[in-house]
C-alpha cells in the first residue's frame, strides 16, 4: 500500500470510529415534556391575603411575583413510559433559587389533583414567592395518568414519580434560564409525608449526586406500613375505612396477588371495593359505601390469622417491603407528627424514628418533632408554618 493510500485508509478509519463512538454515546434522558401557565400572583396580592388572615410575619417573607403552570414529565410505570403531571410555581427573579417539592396528602378524586384543582393549592405557592422553584406532583393515578390506579403507599413508585418531576424541573429551569442553585428541599403531610420520606430514601439510594438535598420534612405519614395494618387490626371501629381498602387495592394491582379480596374483606364490601377507586369519587363518597365497623369490614380469618397463614403472606410481604424503617438518611430529616392523631397514630412515627436510629441513623440527622395536641387534621397548619421557618433558616 502506498503512503498516500495508507494515509487515506487511516483517515477514513478515524472518521468511521468517530462516527461509531458518537452513535454509541448514551443519549441524554429527557424528563421534561411540557408546561402551560394557569395562574399568576403578584407578591403584593399574596401579602395582602396573608395580612388579611393576620399572618403578618409570613406576609413579610413574600418577595416575588410568581407564575403557576401545569407541568408534564416522563415516568416509567410497570415498564411503560408515561406522561405524568403536577404543578410548577416559579418566582420572577434572576436571584439564585433552590427547588422545593411539596407532596400532597391522600386524595381519591382526580378533581383534587394539583394539576386539576390547582386553586386548592394556593397556600403552597407561598414557597415560590419566598424564592423557591416549587413543584407539587400529582402522583401516578392522577392528572395525566388518571387511567391508572394510584399506587397508594408503594414506596418506590411514589418516590420515582416525585424524583422524575424533580429531574424534569431541573431541565425546565435550564431551558427557561432560571438561576437554579441545585439545592433541594422536600416536604409533605399524611400520604405526602410517606412520599417525602420515600423520595428522600430513593434519592440518596439511586440518585446520590443529582441534587444537594438540604433537608426533608415528612409529616404524619404511615412510614411503618406493616405496623399501621397491625394497628387497624386491633380496632373495632375506624372513621376512615377508605384508607385501608385503598392500600389493599393498590397492592393487589401492583403485585397481582391471587388472593381474592373476599379473603380479606367481607361481602358486600369485597365486591364493591374494586369499583370505588376510578378517580371519580371523593374519600367521603367512598367511606359512605364502606363501614366504620372493622369487625364487619375484615373477615374474621384475616383479623385472626393475617400474620400466620400462607394465604396472606404475599400481602404481608408487600406491607413489609414498603415500610420505610430500614435505611440510613444522610441529609437532615425532620419528622413531624400530631401527638393525638387517631388516623395515623403518633406511635407510628415514634416507631419509625426508633428503628432508623437503631439501624445506624444519627440523632443529629433524624429528628422527631411532636406537634403537641394536634390531630391529623389540625396538625397541618402548625407544621406548614414551622417548615417555612426551618427551610428559610437552611436556605
Amino acid at each position: 500500500m502506498s503512503l498516500f493510500r495508507n494515509k487515506i485508509f487511516w483517515s477514513v478509519l478515524v472518521v468511521v470510529l468517530a462516527i461509531s463512538c458518537k452513535n454509541n454515546d448514551p443519549k441524554p434522558v429527557i424528563y421534561y415534556e411540557s408546561s402551560e401557565q394557569v395562574l399568576s400572583y403578584t407578591a403584593s396580592q399574596i401579602k395582602t391575603s396573608l395580612l388579611f388572615a393576620g399572618a403578618t410575619d409570613l406576609a413579610a417573607r413574600m418577595q416575588y411575583d410568581i407564575t403557576v403552570s401545569k407541568f408534564n414529565y416522563h415516568v416509567t410505570y410497570k415498564g411503560t413510559d408515561r406522561i405524568a403531571s403536577g404543578l410548577i410555581c416559579v418566582p420572577t427573579t434572576t436571584d439564585p433559587l433552590p427547588l422545593a417539592s411539596l407532596q400532597h396528602g391522600t386524595i381519591s378524586a382526580n378533581s383534587d389533583a394539583p394539576s386539576v384543582g390547582y386553586t386548592d393549592y394556593a397556600q403552597l405557592t407561598w414557597f415560590a414567592s419566598m424564592g423557591y422553584i416549587l413543584v407539587i406532583p400529582d402522583y401516578i393515578g392522577f392528572g395525566e395518568t388518571v387511567d391508572l390506579l394510584h399506587p397508594y403507599y408503594h414506596a418506590e413508585y411514589t418516590a420515582h414519580s416525585v424524583i422524575n418531576m424533580l429531574l424534569a424541573a431541573r431541565q425546565y429551569a435550564t431551558q427557561e434560564a432560571l438561576n437554579f442553585n441545585n439545592k433541594l428541599f422536600l416536604a409533605g403531610y399524611s400520604e405526602g409525608g410517606f412520599a417525602t420520606m420515600a423520595t428522600h430514601k430513593f434519592l440518596e439510594q439511586d440518585y446520590p449526586d443529582e441534587f444537594d438535598l438540604i433537608a426533608s420534612a415528612p409529616a404524619a405519614g404511615a412510614y411503618a406500613v406493616r405496623e399501621i395494618l397491625d394497628y387497624f387490626l386491633t380496632l373495632d371501629t375506624y372513621p376512615e375505612p377508605f384508607y385501608i381498602t385503598y392500600v389493599a387495592m393498590a397492592y393487589k394491582d401492583i403485585y397481582e396477588f391471587s388472593t381474592p379480596l373476599n379473603a380479606v374483606f367481607n361481602e358486600p364490601y369485597a365486591s364493591v371495593i374494586p369499583t370505588l377507586f376510578d378517580g371519580t369519587l371523593s374519600s367521603g363518597q367512598i367511606n359512605s359505601q364502606l363501614t366504620t365497623d372493622l369487625t364487619a369490614l375484615f373477615t374474621a380469618d384475616f383479623r385472626a390469622n393475617s400474620s400466620t397463614q400462607a394465604t396472606y403472606a404475599p400481602l404481608m410481604d408487600a406491607f413489609d417491603e414498603n415500610s420505610l424503617t430500614n435505611w440510613v438518611p444522610k441529609a437532615p430529616m425532620y419528622m413531624y407528627h400530631g401527638t393525638v392523631d387517631a388516623i395515623v397514630p403518633y406511635d407510628n412515627s415514634q416507631l419509625t424514628y426508633d428503628k432508623l436510629i437503631a439501624g445506624g441513623a444519627s440523632a443529629d440527622i433524624v429528628k422527631l418533632i411532636p406537634l403537641a395536641g394536634a390531630n391529623h387534621g389540625t396538625g397541618f397548619t402548625p407544621y406548614l408554618f414551622d417548615i417555612i421557618t426551618l427551610f428559610e433558616g437552611l436556605k
